[in-house]
Formats: C-alpha cells, sequence, structure tokens
C-alpha cells in the first residue's frame, strides 16, 4: 500500500484508498464427503478529488499500479463535475486500529456443520439434505485519506447454512436457513436445523384461502424481506432525488422502533467505520413510530446540509462506496403474540416471492406468499397460490404487536410482527 499512497501522492493531492485483504474457507457436504476450499485475495480501490470530478480506479493484487492510475485518469476525464464532490473528512487518528484477527476454528465449524445432520437425520419426514455448508471470512480493511492517514479495521464472519426436503403422504418441500456470526461458539446448528425442517414441515400438502382481509402475521424472515425494502426510503439519496416514502407528516405504529447498527454481530454487514472512514454508530430511524434519522455518506450529507451518519455501503470493491443502511432491525418487542390472536383467524406468513416487484417509490406492493391459516392460534393448513397486497406505509401503521423473538438474515433483523387489514387473493 506504501507504493500506491508514494506513487499517488505524486499525483494528486486528494485521494483515498481502500485496500482489502479478504480470507475465505467454505465447507460443504456432497455424496463424496465434505469439501473445503480456501481462496485469499487482494483489492485495491482509490478515489480521486479533483475540482468538483471524483476519479475512481480499482485493481485485483497490488501490482498492477499504472493500470488503477489509467482507470483513475479515464474515470476523471468522463465523471461529472459537483462542488459537494470533495475528499470526505472523517475525525480519525492516523494508525488507528479496530478488532483483532483470531485463528479460525476450521475443525469446530465441521463439528458443528456434523450437529446439524444428526439432529436432521431424527426427523420423521426428512427425504434429503440437499445442502450443507460452513464458512469463514476474515477482511482486513486499510483505508488511507491523504489529508487524515491510515486507519485499519479487521472483521470476521461465520456463516452456517441448510437445505433440507421433507416429504410427507406424497407432497414435498423444500426449505432452507442460515447463521451468521462474528463468533463460530455462539451458533446453534439445532436451532438452525430445527427452523428449516419445521418450514417445510407445516408447508406440506398446501392449498389456496378465500380471498379478503385478514390479520397477518410475518415471521422474522418474511418480515426482513420487507424490512429490507423500506428502509431504502430512510437512504439520504434516496430522500433528496425524492425517492422515498417518508414525508413531514408521516407517522408509524407506536410499536414500531426501528435502528441502523453497523456493529451487529449476526449481520452480514458489520464495520468500525463505514467505506469513507466515518464510524457508524446505531442510529434510530423510527422511535416509536415517528421518523427519527436520515442515512448520510458524505456526499449526500453535504448537498443536504448534514454531517455523514457512517453510511458510505462498499458492497463491491470494485465499484464506487454509495449511500445505503448496514444492518436495519426492527426492535423487539414484549406482546406476547398468542394473547393478540387468540379467537381470531390469522394468517402466518413464512416467505414471501416477487419482492423485486414492491414499487420502492410508491410503497405498493403485491407479492406471493408461503405459509398457513390458524385459527385461535392453531394450526389449520398450509397455503398456496395466494398473494398480498397493499402499501408498505400502511402496513407498518397498522402493525398491532411485535414479539420477542429477534431474528436476523442478511442486512436485515426483525421479530415476528401482526399487522392488521392486510388484502389476501386466494380463491
Amino acid at each position: 500500500m506504501e507504493k500506491i499512497i508514494n506513487v499517488l501522492r505524486k499525483r494528486y493531492k486528494n485521494f483515498e484508498i481502500w485496500r482489502e485483504q479478504k480470507d475465505m474457507i467454505s465447507l460443504e457436504e456432497n455424496d463424496d464427503g465434505i469439501r473445503k476450499e480456501s481462496h485469499s485475495k487482494v483489492e485495491v480501490a482509490v478515489r480521486v478529488f479533483k475540482d468538483g470530478i471524483i476519479g475512481f480506479g480499482y485493481i485485483s493484487g497490488e501490482e498492477n499500479i499504472d493500470d488503477l492510475i489509467e482507470n483513475v485518469e479515464l474515470s476523471l476525464k468522463y465523471s461529472e463535475r459537483d462542488e459537494y464532490n470533495t475528499l470526505p473528512d472523517p475525525d480519525y487518528i492516523d494508525g488507528t486500529c479496530f478488532g483483532k484477527e483470531k485463528d479460525v476454528n476450521v475443525e469446530l465449524l465441521y463439528k458443528k456443520m456434523v450437529e446439524m445432520k444428526e439432529c436432521l437425520k431424527e426427523k420423521q419426514y426428512l427425504k434429503s439434505i440437499e445442502r450443507l455448508s460452513g464458512n469463514y471470512e476474515q477482511r482486513k480493511i486499510s483505508l488511507f485519506n491523504s489529508s487524515r492517514g491510515v486507519q485499519e479495521q479487521i472483521i470476521q464472519k461465520y456463516a452456517l447454512g441448510v437445505v433440507v426436503v421433507v416429504k410427507k403422504e406424497g407432497d414435498e418441500k423444500i426449505e432452507w436457513d442460515f447463521e451468521i456470526d462474528n463468533d463460530l461458539e455462539n451458533m446453534d446448528p439445532k436451532v438452525i436445523a430445527n427452523k428449516s425442517y419445521n418450514r417445510a414441515v407445516n408447508l406440506l400438502n398446501s392449498s389456496p384461502t378465500y380471498t379478503g382481509e385478514y390479520t397477518i402475521l410475518f415471521e422474522p424472515r418474511a418480515s426482513c424481506d420487507f424490512l429490507e425494502v423500506f428502509a431504502q426510503s430512510f437512504i439520504g439519496e434516496n430522500v433528496y432525488k425524492k425517492r422515498s416514502l417518508l414525508t413531514d407528516s408521516i407517522n408509524f405504529s407506536e410499536k414500531l422502533t426501528i435502528y441502523d447498527n453497523p456493529m451487529v454481530q449476526k449481520g452480514s454487514i458489520s464495520y468500525f467505520f463505514d467505506g469513507e472512514g466515518f464510524q457508524g454508530g446505531n442510529k434510530k430511524l423510527v422511535d416509536r413510530g415517528k421518523v427519527d434519522t436520515i442515512l448520510y455518506d458524505s456526499f449526500y450529507g453535504k448537498k443536504m446540509g448534514k454531517k455523514s451518519t457512517g453510511n458510505s455501503i462498499r458492497s463491491k470493491i470494485s465499484s464506487p462506496p454509495r449511500n445505503w443502511f448496514s444492518t436495519v432491525i426492527i426492535d423487539k418487542g414484549d406482546d406476547d403474540i398468542n394473547t393478540f390472536i387468540k379467537g381470531k383467524r390469522v394468517i402466518r406468513v413464512i416467505s414471501l416471492i416477487g419482492m423485486h416487484l414492491v414499487n420502492t417509490i410508491t410503497g405498493d406492493f403485491s407479492v406471493g406468499f408461503e405459509g398457513y391459516l390458524m385459527e385461535d392460534g392453531n394450526y389449520v393448513k398450509a397455503l398456496s397460490g395466494v398473494s398480498i397486497a397493499g402499501n408498505l406505509k400502511d402496513l407498518y401503521k397498522n402493525i398491532v404487536a411485535v414479539g420477542n423473538d429477534l431474528e436476523i438474515y442478511g442486512q436485515a433483523g426483525s421479530p415476528s410482527i401482526l399487522v392488521e387489514g392486510i388484502v389476501v387473493s386466494g380463491i
């Protein structure tokens, strides 16, 4: 990295360098046993700020510096000028390092995979385990800012996942579950196995239900799907470009509190500092139904007269960072869901189908789902050939109960939420 810094200093005044070394280990079971793969790569990205123009360059490895400079120069030539395209100014001390490197425990990772398999082998309706996997990833990140110096962070993640097929009375169903955590010791493979199996069994021998307005209980995984779409309305860029659902007068259910937190250890994206070097603390987006915070990177923060909230995300090193959320979480409640559904006809939604069709600007949605019908809290039958329709603003206004069963999937986390007045299209 020192060589790249010296080359850039001779050419440019204001620049930043993002260097990331990624080490990965993956274990996957197939018919021949456990297959292990290891990968390691270094990626370098550069942003140069010159007279309101940003030049971006990327290389895999650290040797082809001439190619890196050529990419930057080409980018400077064709990029649009904007007065807010200035070098970010994160407040950190040169040489700061976050996180510690730990030895990867491949043996324990394998042991937990075996525990998942043994747990499933005992299940009555299990037909097959389609996929069984364990993964480890370590990211060593160095960020050099020409005005601030270097800061570093080390992020480690483990993942366990399973895909199962169950069969009963001539019908088959495939389901899955996974978990991510900074600490392998925290992960319970039996919980992952049981969730995937129980979901699949509850969805067997499905049929449609009648069209109408229902109270819907969204399980955590389904709620997370909606939350990832809804969270886009809190992005500064979307607010600036009027692509957000939020308005000055909008309020949601008092049951709803949402956070953006880059240090959730079970989230797929974790960081001590964001893609521009700003520390990303825990932000409350919605506080008991009222909008509290919008998420900014440096650029859109300047445009809107705000400070960066540490929400510049580098999901791909080969692309410039963008204004985005880290891990968004609906705060768990203390409601006893069983009390709220007692004596009612309720549909429990396990997963959603066709989320790419949700309109992120208007909030309108019409998506398929998998789930089952309940009466008085008891299972009645699995549902298929049905969909739900509505608007995200109404969905989050009409929450009547929030459970305490918080689960995290990727970049979103949610407990079960109970919502009234959802239109179901069936027969």
